[in-house]
C-alpha cells in the first residue's frame, strides 16, 4: 500500500469513528435517557427493561469498533510509561465494579518500575479490557491475581510482563483457539448470561501486536484462565 492509498483508508476509518461516535452513540444515548426521565406509569417494566437492554447492547456495540478503530489507526503517539502506574489506573477504573461482587484483588510486582514504549491511553484501556473481562467471568466472592515481572528470553531481550489471573470457569481449547476473534463471547458460567459485545479481547490482541508484544491465554475448564501481556522494556 502506497502512502496516498494509507492516507485515503485513514480517511475512511475516521468517517466511520465519526459515525459510530455520534451517528450511532447519541439515539442510544437519547432513549436511555428518556428512559430514565420518563413517569413509571407510561411504559410497562418488562418493556423498558428490554429496551434498556438494546440501547446499552448497541451503545457497548459502537464503543467496541471505537475502540478498535483507535488501536488499528496508522499513527501511535508513544511515550515512556511505568506499566505498574497504568495498571493501577486500570484497577482504580474498576474498583467500583471490584467491590460490587466482593472479588479480592491481590497484586504482585517483582520490579517497582517496568518502563515501556506505548500510546498511554490504548495500552491503559487494554489493561481494563482484561480486568474487566477477569471481574465478568469470576464467581461472586472469588480472588483474581494480577503478577507484575521481568523476564529475559532466549535472544536476552527483556520483556514486561503483565498476568492477570481469575477464578472463572476456564475455556477448552476450541474457546482458546477463538478467544481473540471478533465478536466471540465465551459463557460465563454459573447460569449467567454473557455480556459485551465480543470486541474487548479483539482490541486487545491489535494493541499489543501494533506495539511489538504479544497476549496469550493460559487456561483450563474449571480452572479459571489466566491472560499475560507481554511487552518490550526500554532501557
Amino acid at each position: 500500500m502506497d502512502v496516498s492509498e494509507a492516507r485515503a483508508a485513514q480517511r475512511q476509518r475516521d468517517d466511520i469513528l465519526e459515525l459510530l461516535t455520534h451517528d450511532m452513540r447519541s439515539p442510544q444515548a437519547s432513549i436511555l435517557a428518556v428512559l430514565e426521565t420518563a413517569p413509571a406509569e407510561t411504559i410497562a417494566p418488562e418493556v423498558a427493561r428490554r429496551i434498556r437492554h438494546y440501547a446499552e447492547r448497541t451503545l457497548g456495540l459502537a464503543d467496541g469498533f471505537v475502540q478498535l478503530a483507535r488501536a488499528e489507526a496508522l499513527d501511535y503517539t508513544l511515550e515512556e510509561v511505568s506499566l505498574n502506574d497504568m495498571m493501577i489506573d486500570a484497577v482504580d477504573d474498576l474498583w467500583p465494579q471490584l467491590s460490587a461482587r466482593s472479588l479480592d484483588l491481590e497484586t504482585s510486582e517483582t520490579h517497582a518500575r517496568l518502563m515501556v514504549q506505548v500510546e498511554r491511553s490504548l495500552m491503559t484501556r487494554a489493561l481494563i479490557n482484561i480486568l474487566d473481562n477477569a471481574i465478568k467471568y469470576s464467581p461472586a466472592g472469588s480472588g483474581i491475581r494480577c503478577t507484575l515481572e521481568r523476564e529475559v528470553d532466549a535472544d536476552g531481550r527483556a520483556w514486561a510482563l503483565c498476568a492477570i489471573a481469575d477464578e472463572g470457569p476456564g475455556l477448552g481449547t476450541e474457546q482458546k483457539l477463538r478467544i481473540f476473534d471478533r465478536f466471540h463471547r465465551a459463557p460465563l458460567g454459573g447460569g449467567r448470561k454473557t455480556d459485551g459485545v465480543g470486541l474487548g479481547l479483539s482490541f486487545v490482541h491489535t494493541v499489543l501486536m501494533r506495539h511489538g508484544g504479544a497476549i496469550r491465554c493460559e487456561s483450563e475448564p474449571g480452572q479459571g484462565a489466566t491472560f499475560t501481556l507481554a511487552l518490550p522494556i526500554i532501557g
